[in-house]
């Protein structure tokens, strides 16, 4: 790059800060007390070419993503996003051209989500492309949503479609699906379900490493057991269309969906329809809470059982998906 790091922050990402949360240019960003109503929430979360990424990816793709994976952590803790602050690291000889359409990204979201960029850092000539980002948010104090308060007898329930994301990584250069392409490039945050379910949800989690072992989390965290229906999970057309080996395991094991997970009492299914409705986002009940020790496990009652149609148990894995690129079938 022929221009310094100061120059191409002053041009890009200045830009971009909220004059009225972030005062100053001094070493650390100083947030107004009016902007902190309720439980601070702060999450973070990063993204590494050839890890979660492709070097090739669209790089207005790449600035929305590190975002959209931090939004998500707020939203399944009920949250209204406010600021973030950003560690940008590029290699040598990177194109200003790059930096520009990544600040583009990082603009555009900005405005779809009412956050503002409150500061960070820029490198240059790193070995690898890297964004690292620390997302703040606010959540009401009356009900906040964590993973530990899943009680027997509660439904499980799950936004949007499972698997298109790692559908999408597996076929990548074999299949050209843009619903599947734009599910792992560009994952939309459930932001505003997030908070609608404050009050209704018992527990919730977001999905970004596969569903049994987000929900697996919470069976932890909450000391029960789930009991989850494979036909019950809700999977798009795209993916349905595409026939690979272990089509399943992509649904259940995944990476990068993004969508939340949680729990809600029988008696709050008619409030679930309607927060569906309300925010145009569909929910699928897939299963049950059962009383368990929470373990990592599927023997013994504990953690997370997946059942066909049937009712036989299935073999799955539990550990959770390893964020990599190497994944083909």
């Amino acid at each position: 790059m022929e221009r310094g790091e100061f120059d191409l922050i002053e041009t890009y990402f200045r830009p971009l800060v909220g004059g009225d949360i972030c005062l100053g240019r001094d070493d650390a960003a100083l947030v107004s007390e009016e902007q902190a109503r309720c439980c601070r929430l702060v999450a973070s979360d990063g993204l590494t070419a050839g890890v979660h990424f492709f070097a090739d990816d669209p790089p207005e793709a790449v600035a929305r993503k590190a975002l959209r994976v931090n939004l998500s952590d707020i939203a399944a803790m009920g949250g209204v996003p406010i600021a973030y602050v950003m560690v940008l690291m590029v290699r040598d000889k990177t194109p200003e051209a790059w930096i520009r359409a990544f600040a583009e990204g990082l603009r555009l979201d900005q405005a779809l989500y009412n956050v503002s960029l409150l500061g960070g850092d820029f490198i240059a000539g790193a070995a690898a492309t890297s964004i690292a980002v620390t997302m703040m948010g606010e959540s009401c104090r009356e009900n906040p949503l964590c993973r530990s308060g899943a009680r027997d007898g509660d439904d499980v329930y799950v936004s949007g479609t499972l698997g298109d994301a790692a559908l999408a990584l597996a076929v990548r250069g074999k299949s050209d699906d843009a619903f599947l392409r734009q599910r792992l490039l560009c994952p939309e945050p459930r932001v505003a379900l997030g908070q609608k379910l404050c009050g209704v949800a018992s527990a919730c989690i977001d999905i970004s490493d596969g569903l049994v072992a987000e929900l697996g989390h919470i069976c932890r965290a909450s000391q029960v057991a789930m009991a989850i229906e494979a036909e019950a999970l809700p999977l798009s057309e795209s993916f349905r269309a595409v026939a690979v080996p272990q089509q399943l395991t992509l649904a259940l094991g995944g990476g990068d969906d993004y969508e939340l997970a949680f729990t809600a009492e029988r008696g709050k299914r008619r409030a679930v329809a309607s927060l569906a409705e309300a925010c145009g986002v569909p929910i699928t009940r897939i299963g049950t809470v059962h009383k368990g020790q929470g373990g990592q496990g599927g023997q013994g009652g504990q953690g997370v059982r997946v059942y066909d149609a049937k009712g036989k148990a299935m073999a799955i894995k539990q550990e959770g998906y390893r964020h990599g690129l190497n994944m083909t079938l």
